[in-house]
């Protein structure tokens, strides 16, 4: 995401506290576009898994990104990522080297200004073979949480216009009550986004349920995002998983449908980011045996009697 942010921009801020394993590494252009726009801090830094430790600590991560960015910012929000990353790569790296002997520290706490993979995020997952790579530390806090929107006023100045009182909860995502209400902030119908949503869900995938390969790689890129189920105080459900391209898109039609590069994203994904079998599938390439037409159709005319024979040579 470029730095020359223009007036009038809307800069959200997200986290995301869910399992995760990476399903796409090379993205069509579509996903490319929706991407635009948007930074990703990844804690993992590559394809591998994470360790977040105990549930205070988790806490004390969206602590952290809600004192650092709920507030007046200078003119972009790229120095303040820089900043976070180096300050959560040493404490990080710390922590690990103390508990998760097994992960390694060498790419962690990365910054994708071009994001070239996409995930799938889940709060809880079946179990099959490749559901089960997302099962790395189960975070007791699950969410995807809106930690801060800025606008763009002028070119020194990113206002905070949501929340407006830095101590307020941060709203979830996953939540239909706390989605609705983040529509809200930009003058949106939530309930009516949510029910188009809704009429999209499709269960998550399941590996075991699939004939073959092909045929789980062709489910996955039709799915997009999955919903527990309702009951009588949340007839929706909530969301249980969910595809990042996706989530931005949601995202960015509910800033501004009209022009979505006018929507700059931040996420702080402290998700799994180990490589799904799956994402390096390749269908099988049917090779077809060129024949060569001149042989065929004189084999073809032999075999029917009808090729000619030579005519005999003359007797001396």
């Amino acid at each position: 995401m470029a730095d020359d942010i223009e007036i009038g921009s809307k800069i959200i801020t997200i986290a995301v506290m869910m399992h995760g394993v990476v399903i796409e590494t090379e993205l069509s252009a579509e996903k490319q576009y929706i991407f635009n726009n948007t930074r990703l801090f990844s804690l993992a830094g590559d394809f591998s898994q994470v360790g977040l430790g105990e549930k205070i600590l988790r806490v004390n991560h969206l602590n952290t990104l809600n004192r650092v960015f709920r507030k007046v910012l200078p003119q972009s929000t790229s120095a303040v990522m820089e900043n976070f990353a180096e300050n959560a790569r040493r404490k990080y790296t710390l922590y690990i080297e103390s508990f998760f002997k097994d992960l390694s520290t060498e790419n962690i706490c990365q910054i994708f200004e071009t994001i070239t993979f996409d995930k799938a995020l889940g709060s809880c997952m079946p179990k099959d073979i490749y559901s089960r790579i997302m099962q790395c530390i189960s975070p007791d806090i699950v969410g995807i949480y809106v930690i801060s929107v800025h606008e763009k006023i002028d070119a020194n100045t990113l206002k905070l216009i949501y929340p407006l009182d830095p101590r307020v909860s941060n709203l979830d995502l996953l939540n239909p009550t706390d989605f609705i209400e983040f529509a809200g902030i930009f003058d949106k119908d939530g309930e009516s986004i949510l029910n188009d949503i809704l009429a999209k869900s499709s269960p998550w995938p399941n590996y075991n349920m699939s004939i073959d390969d092909e045929t789980y790689k062709a489910q996955i890129d039709e799915w997009n995002i999955t919903f527990s189920p309702g009951g009588f105080l949340n007839p929706y459900g909530n969301i249980s998983h969910i595809r990042l391209s996706y989530l931005v898109d949601i995202i960015k039609q509910i800033v501004d449908p009209e022009n979505p590069n006018m929507c700059k994203i931040n996420i702080f994904d402290y998700s799994c980011s180990g490589k799904a079998p799956i994402a390096s599938y390749k269908p099988k390439k049917v090779l077809k045996k060129v024949i060569n037409t001149t042989k065929y159709k004189a084999a073809r005319a032999k075999s029917n009697g009808t090729q000619k024979k030579r005519p005999k040579k003359e007797e001396k």
